[in-house]
């Protein structure tokens, strides 16, 4: 989507992403945004009809980090992306949670590159994932570390035409 910039120029933006990084800030759990609104942000958003619509739909509470890796630790074979399961809250309710998702956030914790994981775990949750035997098999299989941002962008731009989407292609890397 074309987004007028302050220098009278226009910017390509995925405001879809840009709306699902904020929408939490409507809901039960504010924190879980990962791009913050201020009050009166909000309050401008609130004008919109169709926020207003979606914010009056986010009234359900979602279970903790610590809830789902306590589910994670019950199953025996990787979860599936997009399959939602019932999770127990701490208030006695459920949620329902995509734990494919919430694994495959937090899988580069076991990889070379850790910093790469959106669910940061701490050494004694590692650990404890580590005794369940799809997770162990997981991170076992991930011993490739992956170019930087910087070795990407170069060999972009040697490129003659737009890359094709899953097809990889060889980028040097600065070890």
């Amino acid at each position: 989507v074309p987004v007028p910039m302050a220098d009278g120029g226009t910017s390509q933006e995925d405001l879809g992403t840009f709306w699902n990084n904020m929408r939490p800030n409507f809901g039960p759990e504010p924190s879980r945004a990962t791009t913050k609104l201020s009050d009166d942000e909000k309050k401008a958003l609130l004008q919109i009809a169709w926020v207003r619509e979606e914010a009056a739909g986010m009234t359900e509470a979602r279970a903790s980090k610590e809830a789902k890796l306590a589910e994670l630790a019950q199953l025996k074979a990787k979860p599936t992306v997009r399959k939602k399961v019932p999770v127990p809250m701490a208030d006695g309710g459920t949620s329902q949670e995509d734990l494919g998702t919430f694994w495959n956030n937090m899988r580069p914790n076991f990889g070379p590159e850790p910093s790469r994981a959106t669910t940061k775990l701490s050494d004694d949750e590692k650990k404890a994932l580590l005794q369940i035997a799809w997770v162990r098999e997981e991170a076992a299989g991930m011993t490739e570390a992956r170019a930087s941002k910087e070795a990407k962008l170069a060999e972009l731009a040697q490129l003659k035409a737009k890359p094709t989407v899953r097809k990889k292609v060889p980028v040097p890397m600065a070890d």
